[in-house]
């Protein structure tokens, strides 16, 4: 089993042909029968047309996440594809969904807090304090500051949960 995978040019492998030549089609992979049993309940709700879409994005998202798996263990210099690699590559994949507002508010919140010091810091350097401003400044930090830890909870909290892929947990 010497000759199994060939370096690439970036430093990477990839199978060579005779390997390839011994896969499976994949119309042979195992999807249906790895499924839990309500997911292949619902698959009979689809259309023909439907069920095909389905099976085929599943193949591509295996696919992307077995290169992904793979690119892991290039980038840490493993010898195999770990489960850790796999999960690392789960939670690459996936950990875009749903973080767009948290990530605007993290950068809204770093904008008052900028804002919120460089007025105070104007003020000690200058000497001259209004209520009004003062006000202003303060409430700017603070905003800005719960927003950035709102930011950073979701993104450790979240991304902590999400880690683990969902049959692991």
């Amino acid at each position: 089993m010497g000759g199994d995978t060939v370096e690439t040019e970036a430093g990477g492998s990839t199978l060579d042909g005779e390997k390839l030549m011994s896969l499976h089609s994949r119309h042979d992979l195992p999807i249906e029968g790895e499924i839990d049993a309500q997911a292949r309940a619902e698959l009979l709700l689809f259309s023909e047309n439907a069920q095909s879409r389905a099976r085929e994005l599943i193949c591509d998202y295996a696919g992307t996440l077995i290169r992904a798996a793979v690119a892991i263990k290039d980038r840490v210099k493993g010898d195999n594809v770990s489960a850790a690699n796999v999960d690392e590559a789960w939670f690459t994949l996936n950990r875009q969904e749903g973080r767009g507002l948290i990530k605007l508010a993290g950068v809204v919140g770093g904008l008052l807090l900028g804002t919120g010091l460089s007025t105070l810091a104007s003020m000690f350097q200058s000497g001259s304090f209004s209520r009004g401003g003062t006000i202003i400044a303060v409430f700017a930090g603070v905003a800005g500051a719960f927003l950035i830890a709102l930011d950073l909870a979701q993104g450790l909290f979240f991304d902590w949960l999400k880690r683990k892929p969902p049959h692991s947990r």
